[in-house]
């Protein structure tokens, strides 16, 4: 992957030299990236289109567990969720539920969802001022300190680790990501070969109000994000995910496991 250019000794007398004197700068055998470039290089790889969905049908098979304020186990569902897409946008459909294909009025709900979700894209009128999808782009880094806290191998690969937190207590808001986004920290694994990123995790340092905090607050949140290289292309692995909090007069924790699956999309002119 890299060309040996130093002697043992010498490589790891650089190593000691950039963690103790100058953290923004990572060391790989071909020479070092400065933490502005492992992060401009990985927010240009981030931002190549996403062309998944054209060579594979992704499901999601979703394990969530809902306890209530005391702790005790209020439901358990295993969801099997199919993404599909939607002009530029995508839309998740529930196809099981607890092992079984959703029939009557479970069916019914969840084809009158999706027929909303396309009318109101159709008419222009989904707003993204609930959006909660998150980008890692340049606005993503803007709103960070970033620092490099070491290197990690991922599936194999070498990664280089980013801590990060915000800059400010008081950062813009838009949508419900950003008041997220505004109050957590965490860590990015960036894969030293072609800086992608390959495994991500956050966690709230305060807790979130969500419409001035009547209707809900987040307490705590953990998320973490892996994606795994599939020949030329990186793709979802897997997530876990939980989230405590108040919802009206009601304290909730809600956690979730998600693992990806994929289907190559038969050719164009092929036989099915």
């Amino acid at each position: 992957m890299f060309r040996r250019t130093a002697s043992l000794g010498t490589i790891c007398s650089l190593v000691l030299f950039c963690f103790l004197f100058d953290s923004s700068l990572a060391v790989a055998q071909g020479g070092l990236h400065s933490l502005e470039e492992i992060l401009r290089r990985a927010v240009a790889k981030a931002e190549e289109p996403d062309t998944s969905l054209e060579h594979y049908r992704i499901f999601q098979h979703v394990d969530i567990n809902r306890y209530d304020g005391d702790g005790k186990l209020e439901e358990h569902l295993l969801l099997l969720i199919e993404v599909i897409p939607v002009g530029e946008h995508r839309y998740h459909r529930t196809l099981r539920k607890n092992g079984k294909p959703l029939e009557g009025d479970e069916l019914t709900e969840e084809q009158e969802k999706e027929q909303k979700f396309r009318e109101e894209l159709n008419a222009g009128e989904k707003s993204n001022s609930r959006s909660m999808r998150i980008t890692f782009n340049e606005t993503f880094v803007a709103k960070y300190h970033f620092a490099l806290s070491g290197q990690e191998a991922i599936h194999g690969r070498p990664t280089y680790v980013l801590s990060f937190k915000p800059k400010s207590d008081d950062l813009p808001e838009e949508n419900d990501a950003d008041r997220f986004l505004n109050a957590a920290s965490g860590k990015i694994w960036i894969d030293r070969e072609d800086f992608a990123v390959a495994k991500a995790q956050t966690t709230l340092m305060r807790p979130v109000k969500i419409f001035g905090g009547i209707v809900a607050s987040i307490k705590n949140m953990n998320l973490t994000f892996v994606l795994k290289k599939n020949g030329d292309r990186w793709l979802p692995h897997r997530a876990n995910q939980r989230i405590a909090g108040r919802k009206l007069f009601s304290s909730f924790d809600t956690r979730v496991k998600v693992k990806f699956a994929y289907r190559p999309r038969a050719a164009s002119g092929t036989k099915k």
